[in-house]
């Protein structure tokens, strides 16, 4: 049994409707009612073409069809008769075109704002998520959800606005054809519904897995596009370029390839059916003129149902190509129907210095405090962290050093605030730092973190520096003592633009020393209360690390500063020193204590990576 295909799909359009804003469904009834008006406008025009084509085909009869408007114009020389329905009927086609304009530009840009809110909630959804979803998530797949999938979804509100503005128009169109000629156009209007809706059912479940390869080959060659560009040093050393050619062209081939079908099978009824209109019209009136009924008295009808039938054409497919369009891209809009309509930040606003210095202002305990915390990444997983409990006061320097995979950065992201103990706690300042969102958004406006590989923009030093901060609200002289603390002030002032130079994306056009000095001067821009160090020096060589280290060194001891280094040069003058081993704290002391009496830090100092005689 065939189903209407707009009232199945309704149900999985839910994740739209509740997506859109009270104003936008105010507007979606404004649109549908201006539809109605574009519709009655096509109706208008049909009802204004029969007299005047009467009227040319036999004046006499024609005014008897205008009934006792007719009498009061049979007193007017045929001539201006003509002149006058001609015009008036010319006057019915303008305003209906107006009309249809208006309703596609209404249409259109409703459509627009429609697909724009829907990318800035799916975008907002993702920078909101939490920091272990982005761990688990390919940034491929993520930018798949900002970009193709959030386009696929606008596809569909156009599509969708364009049934609804079009659905009008071919319902009342049909029915003013149908009864100016029951029978026939009856006949038709069942041929043509049916045909496409059989054309529908026979593709439905190609249009939806063309769907399903057009998004999943999209972001796989945009994978392999940001892998050979991220690793371009590599792939240009080691010769690969045809590898990640061979793989970006097999992905773009199918991407391309998919869209292709689903525009086939979209656009293909469209011309049968006009070839069997055409062929129906000829038919008919081939039939009138070897029957002997007169085809001169048919042809106002005859004229009339044959415009009528091609201005309900072109609404009719545009239904099809919008219900086609919403199954092609139903593999999108279920891809991001978790990121609609969510507020995954509810009352949450951005936390200033100001408002979160209480926090830590008046601190009697200690800074931070693990309590028997755990950590793992899965459920089903291996702990990371077993039962660690550590206080750090305020304006300690303390280092966690550690091999590869001894739980060091997971610490500092436990600190940060980005992960959540799997068991146990951590405090600040007494507090629970997980017993509200508020407390945690409050942390996080006063810790800083320098990672081992620093992010920038393809904008100047200033805006790098002060990272996130609208260009109008940017403290230049803050900027410029951040730059010098960091000992990078030097190579930015003597740059063309000075702290206006463009740094090139992601630093490109700087060393890998610069761009960590950079990262450092943006965390003491911040001003916060905790500065976090993750492997931030290991790019530097030792002269330049020594300045950067003096200058940390020399800062307010209001500052606490968590170090985690490979080198133990860098953590030498540190208060404190956490060696970390396989998730847990195997020792804490000085460097001095823990060189006498601990072996697990011995074995350290003699690795070639951590090692560096002062």
């Amino acid at each position: 049994m065939l189903k209407i295909p707009f009232l199945s799909k309704l149900n999985s359009l839910k994740p739209l409707w509740v997506a859109l804003s009270p104003k936008r469904r105010r507007q979606l009834l404004a649109l549908q009612l201006l539809s109605l008006v574009a519709a009655f406008g096509e109706v208008a025009n049909l009802g204004a073409l029969m007299p005047f084509l009467k009227l040319l085909a036999n004046p006499q009869e024609g005014l008897k069809g205008l009934g006792p408007l007719g009498d009061s114009l049979r007193s007017l020389p045929p001539q201006n008769l003509l002149l006058a329905l001609g015009l008036g009927f010319v006057l019915v086609v303008i305003v209906t075109s107006l009309l249809r304009v208006l309703t596609i530009k209404v249409q259109l840009k409703l459509s627009a704002l429609i697909g724009s809110d829907l990318g800035e909630q799916v975008f907002e959804s993702v920078l909101y998520r939490p920091y272990e979803w982005h761990l688990k998530h390919n940034s491929s797949t993520t930018l798949g959800y900002i970009t193709k999938d959030t386009d696929q979804v606008f596809s569909s509100v156009q599509a969708l606005l364009s049934v609804v503005v079009n659905f009008a128009i071919v319902f009342l169109l049909a029915g003013s054809l149908i009864l100016l000629a029951p029978g026939l156009m009856l006949t038709i209007s069942i041929f043509f519904t049916g045909f496409y809706l059989l054309t529908y059912q026979l593709t439905r479940g190609q249009l939806r897995t063309d769907g399903q390869k057009l998004t999943i080959n999209y972001q796989k060659s945009l994978q392999v596009a940001q892998e050979g560009l991220g690793g371009i040093r590599d792939v240009l050393l080691d010769k690969t370029q045809n590898f990640f050619l061979f793989n970006y062209k097999l992905y773009n081939q199918k991407y391309r390839l998919a869209s292709a079908s689903i525009n086939i099978k979209a656009q293909v009824p469209r011309y049968i059916i006009e070839g069997v209109a055409v062929i129906l019209i000829i038919g008919i009136s081939l039939y009138l003129a070897m029957s002997g009924q007169g085809i001169e008295k048919q042809l106002p009808l005859l004229g009339t149902l044959a415009l009528g039938a091609y201005r309900l054409l072109q609404p009719l497919q545009q239904c099809f190509n919008g219900i086609s369009s919403l199954q092609a891209n139903q593999a999108s809009l279920n891809k991001i129907s978790p990121y609609l309509g969510l507020k995954t930040h509810p009352n949450q606003k951005v936390i200033s210095l100001a408002e979160a210095d209480p926090l830590t202002k008046h601190c009697k305990s200690s800074l931070i405090q693990f309590q028997k915390t755990c950590f793992r990444y899965d459920l089903d997983a291996p702990d990371v962290l077993h039962d660690i409990t550590l206080s750090i006061t305020q304006g300690e320097r303390v280092a966690l050093v550690g091999t590869t995979g001894s739980g060091k950065s997971t610490c500092s992201d436990l600190i940060l605030g980005l992960l959540v103990p799997t068991q146990g706690s951590i405090s600040i300042c007494g507090h629970d730092l997980h017993t509200t969102k508020e407390l945690v958004n409050t942390w996080k406006a006063k810790v800083a973190h320098v990672p081992q590989q620093i992010y920038l923009t393809d904008a100047s030093f200033a805006e790098n520096i002060a990272f996130g901060v609208p260009i109008n609200n940017i403290d230049y002289e803050r900027v410029r003592s951040s730059a010098s603390r960091a000992r990078i002030s030097e190579v930015i002032e003597s740059s063309p633009e000075g702290y206006s130079t463009l740094v090139g994306e992601r630093g490109i056009r700087l060393s890998g020393g610069q761009r960590q000095r950079i990262g450092i001067a943006r965390a003491l821009y911040k001003q916060a209360t905790l500065l976090v160090l993750d492997e931030a020096t290991s790019a530097l060589d030792s002269q330049t690390e020594s300045e950067v280290m003096q200058a940390i060194e020399s800062l307010d001891r209001n500052l606490t500063i968590i170090i985690i280094a490979h080198r133990l040069s860098t953590v030498r003058n540190c208060d404190r020193i956490v060696v970390m081993d396989r998730g847990e704290i195997s020792a804490i002391g000085t460097y001095n204590e823990l060189e006498e009496s601990h072996l697990g830090f011995q074995r350290l100092s003699s690795q070639a990576p951590y090692h560096n005689n002062p």
